[in-house]
């Protein structure tokens, strides 16, 4: 039996989530097109990757099926199944829109409705995730605020991250109520992974943080499984060079969320709250003596001083101003474009707060003992 071809394979699953993202079952697109597939299993077959259509058959399911109107979007679909794309006197016959300038059309927006489930499920997730999220925080106590903050900014990441990578999908309207069902999800897991943490220090558990890098490191897998179900495996962006697929690009957003907790998360939080453990028992000699390393270890403590900290954050900034505007700088011309820069900057703006009040918090907190 042969081998499907690489080229086979990959139209069919970007046909697939293109289809998914519409909204259409492989009975719709059956229906639209008519006598090219007599039924679901001979079509089915085009987007499982086990058969390839020819390239006018490929070009009627874009138009057709999908309902494509502009010609780059038909272009690239053609050039994944390899063939060669439209040229301007075809999409001109075929009534297509035509830009001068690569990367310069518009998406389709006549998508199927989004589902009447969707908006419910999600306000009544922000709601729910609102309300557990004060409940659990009261099991942080002294500290529910900086508790909900940052469970609140980091959750906010997450969907504008989600927001971003789908700026230039076609209907991407239907992924707002995905964004408010994530950010609900990873609010709520945030604060009870905080709390979780915190009722382990109290009781004197050195495993307390190792424990929530675990929490926040599952929960982030978690997310991206199950965003990987609808998210496209190619890249949608257009740069002037290779971009990363969506469901790549979405795990690496993940990695650097993660690698925020990582630095400027957790470990002060759990410093902080070890220390006033230490301090409510007794032990003021060892809480002195302990602030004054550049690297705090001991009793399930484990940070560095708030210079240190601040050195680090300074240090990332650094990194990541050239490598932000790297992207931005090679971004080809395009009507979305004006949406995915404010995006990029919104996620910017939202990690470095988030990173910054941590940072600010540790400083005051540990201010005090001083």
């Amino acid at each position: 039996m042969k081998s499907p071809k690489p080229s086979a394979v990959a139209f069919g699953k970007a046909l697939a989530q293109l289809r998914r993202a519409k909204g259409l079952t492989q009975a719709d697109m059956v229906g639209r097109l008519g006598t090219y597939y007599s039924d679901e299993t001979s079509y089915g077959r085009i987007e499982q990757g086990k058969r390839s259509p020819d390239r006018p058959t490929a070009v009627a399911i874009a138009i057709r099926g999908l309902r494509l109107t502009d010609a780059e979007s038909i272009n690239r679909l053609l050039g994944l199944a390899g063939f060669d794309g439209l040229t301007r006197e075809e999409a001109q016959s075929l009534k297509l829109e035509w830009s001068e300038v690569p990367g310069l059309t518009v998406k389709p927006e006549d998508g199927e409705p989004i589902p009447r489930w969707a908006w419910p499920v999600a306000v009544a997730s922000f709601v729910v995730s609102g309300i557990l999220g004060l409940w659990i925080s009261s099991h942080v106590p002294n500290h529910i605020g900086i508790a909900l903050v940052t469970s609140v900014l980091y959750g906010s990441l997450f969907s504008v991250s989600l927001l971003l990578e789908t700026a230039y999908f076609p209907d991407r309207n239907r992924f707002y109520p995905t964004a408010v069902i994530l950010f609900s999800l990873m609010f709520v897991s945030s604060v009870a992974i905080l709390a979780f943490g915190a009722t382990m220090l109290r009781a004197g558990s050195p495993w307390s943080l190792a424990a929530s890098f675990g929490g926040f490191l599952l929960t982030g897998m978690i997310q991206w499984l199950v965003l990987r179900m609808v998210l496209p495996g190619f890249s949608l962006q257009i740069a002037r060079f290779q971009l990363m697929p969506a469901q790549v690009a979405h795990l690496k957003n993940t990695a650097y969320l993660l690698l925020l907790v990582i630095l400027f998360w957790l470990p002060p939080f759990s410093t902080v709250l070890g220390l006033e453990r230490e301090a409510e028992t007794g032990n003021l000699q060892f809480v002195r003596g302990i602030l004054d390393r550049q690297v705090m270890i001991g009793r399930g403590i484990v940070g560095v001083n708030a210079a240190t900290l601040a050195g680090v954050w300074v240090l990332v900034v650094l990194v990541s101003i050239p490598m932000g505007a790297r992207l931005l700088e090679n971004m080809r011309p395009h009507p979305r474009l004006n949406v995915f820069y404010t995006l990029f900057y919104l996620r910017a703006i939202l990690y470095f707060t988030l990173s910054l009040i941590c940072v600010g918090w540790y400083f005051y907190s540990l201010g005090q003992w001083n």
